[in-house]
């Protein structure tokens, strides 16, 4: 694993969620342009916005999601795996606070 690579799967793990986006009809897929220092707010206060590339290559037109969608949405499983995260539900820091929480 490169290290720059090795860098986006840690800060993807540590991160807070805005770095997760949505697309119509899909699930919530990593764009590591977000990590950039005010690329949120540029995101945010920009509309349209410009297509955005994600970590498993796509270059689509994306949406801010919701709070459900952040602790609930379907994460993409090719994002998930070019990370080296594991898959599932709601961004990664929510999932690990929850399963923190959840923990006996």
């Amino acid at each position: 694993m490169s290290n720059k690579l090795a860098k986006e799967v840690v800060a993807a793990m540590q991160q807070t969620h805005w770095e997760w986006l949505g697309i119509v009809g899909g699930c919530l897929h990593y764009v590591p342009a977000m990590r950039k220092r005010g690329a949120y707010e540029r995101f945010r206060d920009n509309f349209p916005q410009q297509p955005q590339r994600t970590a498993c290559g796509l270059l689509v037109q994306m949406f801010l999601p919701g709070v459900a969608n952040r602790l609930s949405g379907k994460r993409c499983d090719w994002c998930c795996d070019r990370l080296g995260i594991p898959r599932g539900y709601g961004t990664p820091g929510n999932e690990m606070a929850r399963k923190a929480r959840e923990a006996p």
